[in-house]
């Protein structure tokens, strides 16, 4: 197992801020995990880091990072087993290549299968919750399985927000599909992302869940804020739920941008939305 010691952390985040952490682990197995977690009295696990904002002065924590190291993934019949390391889009493309339907949306979410079943990521109506049959989890040492029924989903939460377990695998479950309709939805569906999300800068995707009756990035486009900057960080003029790095933005630039946005919104319409990704403190 590869370990890293007073490394920046900012290389493995998808906003690209971030500044030395204690140590990084790398686990290639259940095994190294669980010595990971005998070893530190606190580990943050993170995948693609695409959904967390890490200070840019020295962070004394310790780090695990499960990706590309832990991300097999395997058929069997309908259903789809895969390591909690595996990127949502790769699981979108293994159910393409299985004939499975119904994982098309994840194909465009940055991400892995872990950090998508922890925040219940979905993009255009669906979320991965609704074609999960059974996730795999330690807890204390042990391996511990769950149906989805066991598991408290709701927007953008999952009860392992709460229970401190870490996910190392899921089992899916697709229907049969035809191969050209499902690449047709994949194509389509990134097309749209394409067409209205900042993809050529770096984010953390949608920053603010969606509040009651409304969609944060219209509230915030109401309210007049697209290109609303702060230091390097940027309000998407293209799609304003997204804050953007156009120009090495700090932690202390995209913290604030968050918290103003948020402010003024308040301010202009009592909504008071609530943040979709999770700040390091």
């Amino acid at each position: 197992m590869e370990v890293l010691k007073n490394v920046s952390i900012k290389p493995y985040t998808s906003m690209k801020v971030g500044g030395n952490v204690k140590e990084i682990f790398f686990p290639e197995d259940t095994d190294d995990i669980i010595d990971v977690l005998n070893k530190c009295n606190e580990v943050i696990v993170i995948g693609n880091c695409s959904n967390l904002i890490i200070p840019d002065e020295y962070y004394d924590k310790s780090f695990m990072i499960l990706r590309d190291n832990f991300s097999k993934i395997r058929k069997d019949g309908y259903r789809i087993v895969a390591e909690s390391g595996a990127t949502m889009k790769a699981l979108s493309r293994f159910a393409l290549k299985s004939y499975l339907k119904g994982f098309e949306f994840l194909d465009g979410i940055p991400g892995t299968v872990g950090g998508g079943i922890f925040m219940n990521a979905g993009a255009y109506g669906p979320v991965i919750s609704d074609v999960l049959e059974s996730v795999r989890a330690i807890r204390d040492g042990k391996i511990v399985s769950y149906t989805k029924e066991q598991i408290d989903f709701s927007q953008r939460h999952s009860s392992f927000q709460t229970n401190g377990e870490i996910i190392v695998g899921a089992t899916f479950i697709g229907e049969e599909g035809d191969q050209k309709e499902i690449e047709a939805v994949i194509n389509d569906l990134n097309g749209r992302r394409r067409e209205k999300q900042p993809l050529e800068y770096p984010s953390c995707g949608s920053v603010f869940k969606r509040p009651e009756n409304g969609f944060a990035s219209k509230i915030i486009d109401e309210c007049g804020l697209k290109g609303l900057r702060i230091g390097g960080a940027e309000v998407s003029k293209k799609h304003a739920g997204f804050i953007i790095n156009v120009d090495n933005a700090s932690y202390e630039d995209v913290v604030s941008l968050i918290q103003k946005v948020h402010d003024i919104v308040l301010e202009k319409t009592g909504i008071s939305l609530e943040t979709e990704v999770k700040i390091l403190r």
